[in-house]
């Protein structure tokens, strides 16, 4: 009895272990479970999606909510802004708001009662899944209510308002528009272009053409408080016509965007009045941002395919008119330049050929990938003037909100759609 009990105590601790490594009489081993693959938080086919390039990038596309304008989930119209045109992000990192300016703005639908060329709402709620909380908008300059742009004759006659004298607008302009913001050694700047009037040009008088419109230059105006006031940079544009429609160099650069890759460069991104024309690009080192004639810019590719950079006036006159300086081949419109987290790139949103919504990775400031198409006319009619941010990506960037507009003929303003990237593999 006792020799039992020996060997039954001798065996205990070949058991436990036997037990511990999973190695029992059969001598095999029991493998891991496999975790289960992660749900994707995004359903395959939402209902009221679309998606138009195939499956490569985009898994689906919305209309997400209204953001702007008639039954948007924030009344706008309360900031001046029921009927409005495209808007332009730009963003405070240290206050933490992001800014979009929108072009001509109406409190009422469509476009009716107080004419602003521009307002600028704000925000701090980046959390896009309920639709844009805005929380406010910024006051006007030069005399207007709400625009943060010189006012035009046509503007203040519209609204019985007699323009500030720091005004600074081309006889002829029609409207003040922006095209870009950007914040630079904690000054906010807004590019904007000075319009003749939409849908013709000098070129073609008494012909409509969609998509096209004359501009005498492109301005810049700033805020050192923060966006309370502004003011217009002096020296700091592209004059693109003159008064009597005489053509010069900075026609190139009627619409300009500009980028902070985080280098010790401002680039810039420009385009012709319309949307039919390609892509040139300058830069500027940051310190040099308002001094005019140390832009330098894209002139091709050397030899050596190095880039080529030809500063001021020269530059300018140079690039005109050459295929070989476009950085992104015509037809681009409403150019928009953020950064892509998911994909860890620079990307540009642009309407080409005034027909799709597409988007471009950037490999560096001077090349862009291939398009591809994040929405349609047949998705979204009308639609142009696509724009967003980097704090309008979440779940590690895999979703994108971006503003795209609209104009029919019963509707005069902007969408929050959703952009759900293709999972990688």
């Amino acid at each position: 009895m006792k020799n039992k009990a020996r060997l039954l105590f001798a065996l205990v601790p070949f058991f436990a272990i036997s037990l511990l490594t999973g190695c029992g009489s059969t001598g095999g081993n029991n493998p891991s479970p496999v975790p289960p693959d992660p749900v994707d938080p995004f359903p395959v086919n939402p209902q009221d999606s679309w998606c138009v390039d195939g499956t490569r990038h985009i898994q689906y596309a919305r209309v997400h909510s209204r953001a702007a304008g008639l039954n948007s989930v924030v009344d706008t119209s309360q900031y001046g802004c029921g009927g409005t045109d495209l808007g332009f992000t730009w963003y405070d990192s240290e206050a933490k708001k992001l800014f979009v300016t929108f072009g001509d703005s109406y409190p009422q639908h469509m476009m009716g009662g107080e004419w602003n060329s521009n307002v600028t709402l704000y925000t701090s709620n980046f959390d896009f899944s309920n639709g844009v909380m805005w929380e406010g908008a910024l006051n006007g300059s030069f005399g207007a209510t709400r625009q943060i742009t010189p006012v035009t004759n046509s503007v203040a006659r519209r609204n019985g308002w007699t323009p500030s004298p720091e005004s600074i607008c081309s006889k002829k302009a029609g409207t003040t528009i922006p095209t870009g913001g950007i914040v630079v050694n904690g000054i906010y700047y807004l590019f904007y272009m000075e319009v003749y009037a939409f849908n013709q040009t000098h070129d073609y008088p008494g012909v409509v053409r969609n998509g096209m419109w004359d501009t005498f230059c492109s301005r810049v105006v700033k805020s050192t408080d923060k966006g309370v006031t502004w003011t217009v940079v002096p020296g700091l544009e592209w004059l693109a016509h003159t008064d009597d429609f005489v053509c010069q160099p900075g026609e190139s650069f009627s619409q300009i965007h500009p980028l902070d890759i985080g280098d010790e460069y401002i680039y810039i991104y420009g385009i012709r009045g319309g949307r039919e024309s390609g892509t040139c690009m300058a830069r500027v080192l940051k310190s040099n941002f308002e001094n005019i004639n140390e832009y330098e810019y894209f002139a091709g590719l050397d030899n050596s395919n190095n880039p080529r950079y030809i500063k001021g006036m020269n530059g300018l006159k140079f690039i005109k008119d050459k295929d070989s300086c476009y950085v992104i081949d015509p037809k681009c419109g409403e150019l928009n330049f953020s950064y892509n987290p998911y994909y860890g790139k620079y990307m540009v949103t642009y309407l080409q050929a005034q027909s799709n919504m597409v988007m471009r990775l950037m490999e560096n400031p001077y090349t862009f990938g291939t398009a591809f198409t994040i929405a349609g006319q047949g998705n979204i009619p009308n639609l142009y003037g696509g724009s967003t941010h980097e704090v309008m990506f979440d779940h590690d960037g895999r979703r994108m909100f971006m503003f795209i507009c609209q104009w029919t003929s019963n509707l005069y303003s902007t969408n929050l759609v959703e952009v759900v990237f293709t999972k990688k593999k």
